[in-house]
């Protein structure tokens, strides 16, 4: 079941690709299981870590049970990073992100506004005596949304991703991008309802 998922999100950005007809970005959706009783949950996915030379190249919002992923496709950078400033701010409060600090660097948006819960402090994960830098990761206090499909790019394979697609135009790098996107939404709906919020 799971592998139809992944599927369906393939068909989707391939469809969507067929007649951009100008669009720099694409929106795919999905329809979840257990519906966020709350707020709504953001992430973005970028070229980079830092905010003043990287730029967002997706944006996912999860609210109620619509998973709605907005993709950029051309790098229309500047139109993009605004249409998702926007459209993140519109989203019912509270927004809910594993890192929030992060997202709201990349949204334009005020880091010390009380509208954001950041949920990488509540759940700690086993520390890493061998590498102390290593940042605690999503995948490591969750479980993977799709069990039977579990495989998933990193974050950090993410820019990577992108650049393949600026280079081949192969829709798979795309569905690499969303699916990572689909998935980290979903993590964070996991946290979300462990924390009742």
């Amino acid at each position: 079941m799971d592998g139809y998922i992944k599927q369906k999100l393939a068909n989707q950005v391939r469809t969507n690709l067929i007649f951009p007809k100008g669009r720099y970005f694409i929106l795919i959706t999905h329809k979840t299981d257990k519906p966020l009783k709350k707020g709504s949950i953001i992430d973005v996915e970028t070229t980079g870590l830092d905010p003043q030379q990287d730029h967002i190249i997706t944006l996912g919002i999860l609210k109620g049970n619509q998973a709605r992923i907005l993709q950029l496709i051309k790098p229309n950078y500047t139109r993009f990073q605004n249409l998702c400033h926007y459209t993140a701010q519109e989203q019912p409060k509270p927004h809910h992100a594993y890192a929030s600090q992060f997202e709201q660097q990349f949204l334009r948006t005020n880091t010390a506004t009380s509208d954001w819960h950041d949920l990488n402090q509540y759940f700690e994960v086993e520390y890493d005596y061998e590498n102390p830098l290593r940042r605690c990761r999503l995948a490591d206090c969750t479980t993977h949304p799709f069990p039977s499909e579990p495989y998933d790019i990193d974050g950090p394979q993410v820019p990577q991703a992108w650049q393949l697609w600026l280079r081949t135009k192969d829709a798979n790098f795309l569905t690499d991008i969303v699916w990572h996107s689909l998935c980290d939404l979903l993590r964070t709906q996991q946290l979300v309802a462990r924390k009742r919020f």
